[in-house]
């Protein structure tokens, strides 16, 4: 772990006076029992990452507990628990001199007001959209997985224009099959989905195209090459 650093902050109710961060044993921490923040495993895979590629940019805050281990966390439970299946023997931690209530009122304020806060999806589409350019898994690294990732960014990657195609994103789609962009009113695309449910649902155009792969694409196929052609006498 790089050599830590310490910084000073004005005291505030903590009565701390200033904060240091230093790097504790492992073992002298342990987690809050009483923690009202959940971690799943999808939550600590993406700190864990997140910890294997930056390293521990933000120490623990933990107080001294006078039993068993030395500290418990206050902030950054989640980190513990990836920092201790990532192996490290060491973490970065800042100790304030808090009572129980006090102790429980900031845990849930640093996980609180972190939810209250919100994404400027412009900014985000425009940040992932440079990350994934960039490449050496960088995007990945952010705690979004691929599938957010490509939601995100699918606006930048459809065309706007009728009648466009491109590559299927879908991983194993075969590569005769492409997407088809349109321009219309959320009231045309309701009817239109409307239409290609009754059509695949059915079973029309079923295996025509793409070997039936594409049940959709076949539905929509046979509503307008199909049945468009024998409602004008043109086909079949």
């Amino acid at each position: 772990m790089p050599r830590t650093r310490t910084r000073s902050k004005p005291g505030g109710s903590t009565g701390t006076g200033s904060l240091e961060i230093r790097e504790v044993p492992i073992e002298d921490l342990e987690a809050d029992p009483d923690n009202a923040r959940s971690h799943g495993e999808r939550n600590l895979d993406a700190i864990g990452a997140s910890l294997a590629r930056f390293g521990q940019v933000e120490p623990l805050v933990v107080r001294r507990v006078g039993r068993g281990p030395a500290f418990r966390v206050v902030g950054g439970n989640g980190r513990l628990e990836a920092l201790r299946r990532l192996g490290a023997t060491t973490a970065r931690v800042v100790e304030v001199s808090l009572g129980d209530a006090e102790a429980a009122a900031l845990a849930l304020a640093l996980n609180r007001t972190a939810e209250l806060a919100g994404w400027d999806d412009s900014a985000l589409t425009t940040r992932l959209d440079a990350l994934v350019a960039e490449g050496d898994g960088l995007a990945l690294a952010t705690g979004f997985d691929l599938a957010e990732i490509e939601a995100i960014l699918a606006p930048l990657r459809v065309p706007s224009g009728p009648g466009i195609e491109y590559e299927p994103p879908a991983d194993g789609a075969p590569a005769t099959l492409k997407v088809l962009s349109v321009v219309m009113t959320e009231e045309q695309r309701a009817a239109v989905l409307e239409e290609v449910d009754r059509a695949a649902a059915s079973g029309r155009g079923g295996g025509s195209i793409g070997g039936g792969q594409n049940a959709a694409g076949n539905a929509l196929w046979w509503l307008v090459c199909r049945r468009g052609r024998r409602g004008k006498g043109g086909g079949p």
